[in-house]
């Protein structure tokens, strides 16, 4: 298995507050790192409640996924910090609007968190790369639309160990 590990960056989401990447490609997954709910273009919080904070941390989370070759589909794992505990319903509504699929993330959520800049939620994530499934079709994929095509489901697949892939 390949010991290498890439940076993930994008313009689409903020950049990082601190000493850290947006996202750390390793061994078929991406995680990313906590995602307020800041827009990349004003450099501020995107709203005053948890709810409009906790959409465009998730549209942040998908813009990195995009950029690291995946998507919001193949998230695995999530957390969420809130400052208030009592915001888990409004953050919750919003996060089930994102993750439709019959699979969700596994999650944790937990409040009276001090998070950066005032912020009322940050939330981050760990996905899977997938090479295997038609849906896949990252202009980096090196099996874009032409390698199993007739996989119904994504599956995280190693491929460098055997082919060489960087």
């Amino acid at each position: 298995m390949s010991e290498k590990m890439e940076a993930v960056a994008t313009s689409e989401a903020p950049a990082a507050l601190g000493a850290y990447s947006q996202a750390v490609k390793a061994n078929g997954m991406v995680f990313l790192s906590g995602q307020l709910g800041i827009d990349p273009v004003t450099g501020e919080l995107a709203g005053e409640t948890a709810g409009e904070q906790a959409a465009q941390a998730l549209k942040n989370i998908k813009h990195i996924l995009d950029a690291a070759g995946t998507g919001i589909e193949h998230v695995c794992r999530a957390t969420i910090y809130m400052k208030n505990v009592e915001d888990f319903h409004e953050i919750d509504d919003v996060y089930a609007q994102t993750f439709i699929g019959s699979v969700k993330p596994a999650r944790v959520a937990f409040g009276g968190n001090n998070i950066p800049k005032g912020a009322l939620v940050e939330i981050d994530a760990i996905a899977v790369l997938c090479f295997q499934c038609a849906d896949c079709k990252s202009p980096e994929n090196p099996f874009s639309g032409s390698y199993a095509v007739s996989y119904a489901a994504c599956e995280p697949v190693f491929v460098y160990a055997i082919s060489g892939l960087p």
